[in-house]
């Protein structure tokens, strides 16, 4: 097992299934044994390691708290929160730099994408979903104008991950692409 850091060490080491690799099962073959049967023994065992290997994947996205059940959505969100846990250049962390704080970070950016999208998915305009949204705290404090609201939503669809998330979700319907970016932020 080996020991995370940055990013991982709040999501800690992995544990149980995570932290050991999966163990071929000792599959006894003879090269007087049938073919067709030791065609047989070698495919269960794939089988067998394929499952094994699906299941501890979902093991992993619980561990991350990425939904599961969204099928390749699900695979590209757990691909971008191991990116963001492993790879130092794809974080969103305050420069040590004292300089004033940027109240729109990139997470608050994608927040607002998801709940924009959810509102214009009721129905709502892009103008109406601000409205809605600057009455609630989480925006009142940040501006409380609408129109900053809406000039937020535009520059946060070009956030590069959010537009990754996007462009996959595109065929999906909005809740889709809602309930992956709160999953996504929700542990920032």
């Amino acid at each position: 097992m080996t020991k995370s850091t940055g990013t991982a060490a709040r999501h800690g080491v992995y544990v149980g299934d995570l932290s050991t690799p999966i163990a071929p099962t000792d599959v006894k073959m003879s090269l007087l044994d049938d073919p067709v049967v030791r065609d047989a023994k070698v495919e269960a065992e794939k089988r067998r390691i394929a499952a094994e290997l699906e299941r501890r994947l979902v093991l992993l996205m619980k561990h991350h708290g990425v939904p599961a059940d969204q099928g390749l959505l699900s695979l590209a969100l757990l691909a971008i929160e191991l990116a963001r846990e492993h790879v130092p250049g794809l974080r969103v962390e305050a420069s040590p730099v004292a300089h004033r704080p940027t109240a729109w970070t990139s997470d608050r950016k994608a927040r607002l994408v998801a709940d924009m999208v959810e509102l214009m998915a009721e129905g709502k305009t892009k103008a109406e979903a601000a409205r809605a949204l600057v009455k609630k705290d989480a925006y009142r404090s940040l501006g409380g104008r609408p129109r900053s609201l809406e000039n937020r939503f535009d520059e946060a669809k070009g956030e590069p991950w959010v537009a990754a998330l996007a462009s996959i979700a595109k065929e999906l319907p909005p809740e889709h692409f809602v309930s992956a970016v709160r999953a996504l932020t929700a542990k920032e």
